[in-house]
């Protein structure tokens, strides 16, 4: 995580883990603003990706198919 003046930059990993989304749906639903020089992970503004998430339902577990 990185925090700027104006926006906090986090990897799709630790915004899954921070949102309990998955990091495939941030992938899919948000556009990285940055990148890391020296890990090259692609960075988004926390901020804007927790409004975008949000917005969208969360999928139903069957419990047929739920895993322990």
């Amino acid at each position: 995580m990185r925090r700027l003046p104006d926006v906090t930059l986090m990897d799709r990993e630790a915004l899954s883990q921070w949102l309990q989304r998955p990091a495939t749906t941030i992938r899919a639903r948000c556009k990285p603003i940055a990148h890391d020089t020296e890990t090259r992970r692609a960075l988004y503004d926390a901020e804007q990706v927790a409004e975008t998430m949000a917005g969208r339902q969360r999928r139903r577990v069957h419990p047929q198919t739920r895993t322990a």
